[in-house]
């Protein structure tokens, strides 16, 4: 049995031609609350989800809400997920899509012994992986099909293996699924505080990895890393 936080050896997972892992590299498994399983990376000194987040539960049993409604998403203070466009079929691939307050909340989005990346978490992956200007292609999966454009430089050599699930962005729209993985840190913007910091990965970025900030009720997907 395994138990949510705990990992496993690589021998479970599946990475055939439909996979977004890197074949060629040893994964372990990482089990939620909801019984949803990860593979996870191990990628310099850090323990990473090699799939984005795809829980409705808190890691101590609490549910999110799941909001429909364009306007109460944008009015929301409080943890919220959605799917990219309602479409529950993109949860396999791309995960669910979460708001900056479901992030941060004290009880923990993340399985027991994991967390929601800090921004600096996200700048050690980075310099693990040679620094921003290179990082991207070695997180981009190159599993084909799915980035536009034919995912310029990709190599995945990391085992990131990120996909582009977009986002819920303004007025709660959906937008950039094939063109952009973005990703949730945890800290607060100082200049505005309505937004925080993201990460992103563009279609067209080559190597690049991109530190921005996004508004606090946007919905974007989650990884996480390990405590």
């Amino acid at each position: 049995m395994i138990i949510p936080g705990f990992l496993s050896c690589k021998k479970e997972l599946t990475t055939d031609s439909t996979s977004p892992l890197n074949k060629n590299l040893e994964y372990g498994t990482l089990v939620d609350i909801d019984n949803n399983r990860y593979a996870t990376i191990q990628i310099g000194t850090q323990n990473w989800m090699a799939e984005n987040l795809k829980t409705s539960r808190y890691s101590n049993g609490d549910s999110l809400p799941y909001i429909l409604e364009n306007w109460k998403w944008y009015l929301l203070d409080s943890g919220a997920w959605c799917y990219y466009s309602h479409d529950s079929s993109k949860n396999a691939l791309f995960g669910k899509m979460y708001n900056w307050y479901a992030a941060t909340d004290p009880r923990n989005i993340c399985p027991k012994g994991w967390h929601v990346p800090t921004g600096h978490d996200w700048l050690i992956l980075a310099t693990n992986l040679g620094g921003r200007d290179i990082a991207g292609s070695k997180m981009k999966s190159t599993l084909k099909g799915h980035w536009y454009g034919g995912n310029a430089g990709a190599t995945n050599e990391s085992g990131f293996s990120a996909l582009p699930g977009g986002k819920r962005g303004i007025d709660a729209s959906f937008s950039l699924l094939t063109y952009r993985s973005i990703f949730w840190a945890t800290d607060e913007n100082s200049d505005h505080m309505d937004r925080a910091s993201s990460m992103e990965l563009a279609w067209n970025g080559y190597g690049s990895y991109e530190d921005n900030g996004e508004y606090k009720y946007y919905g974007l997907c989650i990884r996480c890393v390990e405590d």
